[in-house]
Order: structure tokens, then sequence, then C-alpha cells
């Protein structure tokens, strides 16, 4: 999982063209990180302790090569998973009025 996909999915749903240089970079830094940690804990939802113990990780600490490494052999579609997620948070910052909707 890179950051710069996660960012650039952000930035193109939630279509932050038209914030301030310092709204904009303070929701992008907010949202990957939050996105980030959604998409890890749905990994190890799908995903078996076997296959977790396989690559030797914590569920409260997974490398992002670990990950990405798991993921391939786990078969997961992460751009879907990334893509739901940015939605998820889109909606909840249109909720809480930090961004207006389309």
């Amino acid at each position: 999982m890179n950051k710069d996909d996660i960012q650039q999915n952000i930035i193109s749903a939630l279509k932050l063209e038209s914030l301030s240089s310092q709204k904009k970079a303070e929701i992008i830094i907010n949202a990957t990180s939050l996105v980030e940690k959604r998409v890890i804990n749905r990994v190890l939802e799908s995903v078996s302790n076997e296959d977790i113990q396989k690559f030797k990780m914590e569920k409260k600490s997974i490398s992002s090569d670990n990950l990405a490494a798991l993921l391939k052999d786990a078969n997961l579609d992460v751009v879907k998973i990334i893509q739901e997620e940015v939605q998820k948070v889109k909606k909840e910052l249109i909720d809480m009025g930090d961004i207006e909707e389309d």
C-alpha cells in the first residue's frame, strides 16, 4: 500500500482543489492516516491468523512490506479497499462540514 496512491485517491475523490493549501494539506494528512489504518484493519479481518503468523506480524504493528506480501498471497483487491475507505472518509468529512458535497 503506497501513501501516494492513497493521497491521489483522496485528492481526486474529495475535490480539494478549491481549498487553501493549508486546509488541503491538513485534510490530506489526516485522511491518509485514517484510510491507511482502515485498510490495514480490513486486510487483517480478511486474512486468517495463520497467514498473519506466516509473516510474523502482530496486529498492532505491521510494516508496509509485510502488508504488501500478505495482500499478494491473500489475493485481496487493495485498490478497491482503498477506494471504498476513501469514500467513507469523504462522507464523514461532508457530514462534519469539512468539505462540500459534490
